[in-house]
């Protein structure tokens, strides 16, 4: 499949700075390249004018912290209570 991302404000990871708008063109679910201006064909085009393009940047944290909506118990939680309910928390779910 071939996609095309156009006119996305992009981020450029190595000089860590933007570069404008490019094309970025998305063959296999990989970047294949990028272009300033649109190829002419692909089997999906998203426009993205006024958004941003960060390729490499995966935002793909998450918080335990709030292991239970019981804050009161929370409160007199020790701290070997608390890592075992967040250790819960990071378990798939079947």
């Amino acid at each position: 499949m071939r996609a095309l991302i156009r006119n996305a404000n992009l981020f450029d990871t190595d000089t860590l700075d933007f570069v404008g708008e490019r094309t970025l063109v998305i063959q296999d679910r990989r970047i294949d390249a990028i272009e300033g201006a649109a190829p002419a064909s692909a089997d999906r085009v998203v426009e993205a004018a006024g958004r941003f393009a960060l390729p490499g940047l995966i935002d793909a944290h998450v918080h335990f912290r709030l292991v239970s909506l019981d804050f009161r118990r929370r409160s007199i939680m020790t701290e070997v209570e608390f890592g075992i309910l967040m250790a819960r928390l990071t378990r798939p779910r079947r």
